[in-house]
């Protein structure tokens, strides 16, 4: 999680745009705004398309990207089974976000 605040607090400097920070409750904080938001908004702003986060992180080559192939082809390797369906890696990557049930978890799992 602290590479992850890390890399956003880097875009943030970038966008000159708010901080993050998280508190000891478990909150995410901005800091240059004095509100507290629940960890399902911050979910949500950080993999939402238009806040750019997570184009930025695929831009800047900050994401394992044969994770992401082997989840968005659906390949079992082992099983030998496979669907195939051609998405550009940063559109992959949200779909990929958009159905976990614990978003910020998957994106930490693979950053580099």
């Amino acid at each position: 999680m602290e590479k992850l605040i890390e890399l956003l607090n880097e875009y943030c400097k970038e966008k000159k745009i708010w901080e993050w920070s998280i508190l000891e409750n478990g909150y995410f904080f901005h800091w240059n705004k004095p509100i507290k938001n629940k960890k399902e908004e911050f979910d949500l702003l950080v993999i939402s398309k238009e806040y750019e986060f997570i184009k930025r992180l695929v831009d800047n080559d900050k994401i394992f990207l044969w994770d992401i192939v082997l989840k968005v082809y659906n390949l079992d390797l082992r099983a030998g089974k496979h669907t195939y369906t051609e998405y550009p890696i940063y559109e992959s990557l949200l779909m990929l976000l958009s159905i976990q049930d614990e978003p910020i978890e998957f994106l930490v799992s693979v950053l580099k």
